[in-house]
């Protein structure tokens, strides 16, 4: 089609018919509909008075500046458009969606700056898109996501300096690719070109940098799939590497100068080693740096969150054990000799039911003890989750809890429950952020649990809320 050398589609309004005329246009009536040359009439916009059977229309060399989302509404069967040579500030979004069978669109040396994000969205039958000689310095990744029939795009003459990677992701059937006489210095690793055709690629002209960066490009050039034309004139440019600037680019190698980075390996593989052992001291470790963390803690922020602290006078018991008969041998054996050794003075301590007031009922010595205690500690374990009477316990201490208005009660787990075993009570206790403490038998976890067993223990948190029990 001469519009490819000439910017006009005259040639083709050639036929045995005389012409009619619209708004100065020549038109030629077809079997296959009206064809309207329209070029060189100074036109600013689109003529509305066309026959809607018009299937070629050239408005090549006018002075259009915009096209609208209205321009083409009546002409559904326009195959072939020419708007080269005008002056396009804007097209805009919904331009071309009347325009479901055109098939070639010249938008060659019309000034364009930019396209936006879907201009050519509803152009599924292009086969032809002609942008050179433009001004364009960046085309959005999207913009050909709909042109499964596109076999020829030219991009020659504009100022781009990149193809997004993914430009020619859905253009499976191109086979023609102009993009000479740009700013591109480099191809991107992992842009995608058509495969299933073999590629015909011009691109002399513009500034390629001849480096490792630019390696995978020039290795696919030589892979068959693709046919560099204009050979001759692509070279590499002053940004090169030093021995290759001015010279073909084909003639580029880069295993010359782009061999295994040793160095970059090998500071990958050293960071990675350094991750993992850190992770790994870190995880055995992890108790100590806990200690040490909650210590620093306290250091930095105190207890300004504390309005009632310990005082022996004001209760008849410093500490309420509550526990499950099974696991009075634990009492016994750790958490009795530990108090003992490190707590001195807490000498009026409940260690479990065999200290309770034996002149009461058992359910009024539990609540005897749980209100006449500084703080009441839970220990909770399988033995105690499946405890009727331990979660009698529970109850009473949380609504004690709920009346005081302070944080008195303490849940240590002695062995790591799952989370579906718990009993309701317990995951509504935890789920307000309540104290708990877990027994291991790390050392160090051992440290950081009578730390905070001490910290827990020199005052009552005031509560904003109740435990909705």
């Amino acid at each position: 089609m001469s519009l490819l050398s000439t910017g006009s589609l005259v040639k083709d309004f050639s036929g045995s018919l005389s012409p009619e005329s619209t708004r100065g246009c020549q038109l030629r009536n077809t079997s296959i509909g009206s064809k309207a040359n329209c070029t060189h009439l100074d036109l600013k916009s689109v003529p509305q008075d066309l026959p809607s059977n018009t299937v070629m229309l050239d408005l090549s060399f006018n002075k259009i500046t915009t096209l609208f989302n209205g321009s083409f509404a009546y002409l559904p069967d326009i195959t072939t458009l020419g708007l080269a040579s005008n002056f396009l500030s804007q097209i805009e979004n919904g331009t071309f969606n009347p325009l479901k069978n055109l098939k070639i669109l010249y938008l060659s040396q019309s000034s364009i700056t930019v396209l936006s994000r879907g201009v050519f969205d509803s152009l599924t039958a292009l086969t032809t898109l002609d942008l050179r000689n433009n001004e364009i310095k960046k085309i959005p990744e999207c913009l050909l996501q709909t042109q499964y029939h596109l076999a020829v795009l030219f991009l020659s003459n504009n100022e781009l300096e990149t193809i997004p990677r993914t430009l020619f992701n859905e253009t499976t059937s191109l086979h023609s690719l102009f993009i000479q006489q740009n700013k591109i210095a480099t191809i991107e690793p992992r842009t995608m070109f058509p495969t299933n055709t073999t590629l015909k690629l011009d691109a002399y002209g513009n500034p390629f940098s001849c480096t490792c960066h630019l390696n995978w490009f020039v290795k696919w050039l030589r892979s068959g799939k693709v046919e560099l034309l204009n050979v001759e004139k692509t070279f590499c440019s002053l940004t090169s590497i030093k021995e290759e600037v001015n010279l073909p680019l084909l003639s580029f190698n880069p295993d010359q100068y782009c061999g295994t980075d040793i160095v970059m390996i090998t500071c990958v593989s050293l960071s990675v080693v350094l991750v993992v052992a850190i992770c790994l001291v870190a995880y055995r470790e992890r108790w100590w740096l806990n200690y040490k963390f909650f210590l620093l803690k306290l250091a930095i922020f105190g207890y300004e969150e504390i309005n009632q602290d310990f005082d022996a006078q004001d209760y008849e018991y410093q500490l309420n054990i509550m526990c499950n008969e099974g696991d009075e041998e634990w009492v016994d054996q750790i958490m009795k000799p530990i108090l003992q050794e490190r707590f001195p003075h807490l000498q009026k301590v409940v260690f479990g039911d065999n200290d309770l007031n034996i002149g009461m009922f058992y359910i009024s010595a539990l609540h005897y003890a749980t209100e006449n205690s500084f703080k009441t500690v839970l220990l909770i374990s399988y033995n105690s989750v499946d405890d009727a009477w331990f979660l009698t316990k529970l109850r009473i201490a949380l609504e004690h809890v709920n009346d005081t208005r302070l944080d008195k009660v303490i849940l240590i787990f002695i062995e790591d429950i799952l989370d579906e075993d718990l009993p309701y009570l317990v995951r509504l206790f935890l789920s307000k952020n309540k104290p708990y403490m877990l027994w291991t038998d790390d050392e160090d976890g051992q440290e950081l649990f009578w730390a905070q067993f001490e910290k827990s223990m020199r005052a009552n948190r005031a509560l904003n809320s109740v435990i909705p029990i």
